[in-house]
């Protein structure tokens, strides 16, 4: 019979506890969450008791300078894109947006 060279031996698998699942329960919950929040957090801030802008596909904004009305297509983590009046469509930034757009 030849020796097992090089082979380990196979560890044993623990078995889980009810204690076990619901930790692991609760930490993919918790990464759900997470990641709700920080959606929601791009879209949607309110800081010093100021609303900021809602934004949600369909959504008409205004240029607060020209006066035009967008409206919104599709929305990134860090932009948005606008059908302008003329029915193309530009990339805006949130940053912009909050700073020069309104709800019509």
């Amino acid at each position: 019979m030849k020796p097992h060279i090089g082979k380990k031996k196979a560890q044993p698998v623990k078995t889980l506890t009810e204690r076990d699942v619901i930790r692991m329960m609760r930490e993919a919950w918790e990464a759900k969450v997470q990641g709700i929040v920080s959606e929601l957090d791009t879209h949607y801030k309110q800081a010093d008791g100021e609303k900021k802008l809602t934004v949600s596909p369909g959504l008409k904004i205004r240029h607060e300078s020209s006066g035009l009305l967008y409206t919104v297509d599709t929305l990134g983590t860090k932009d948005v894109v606008l059908i302008t009046p003329d029915g193309s469509r530009i990339v805006v930034n949130f940053a912009e947006l909050d700073k020069s757009y309104a709800l019509d």
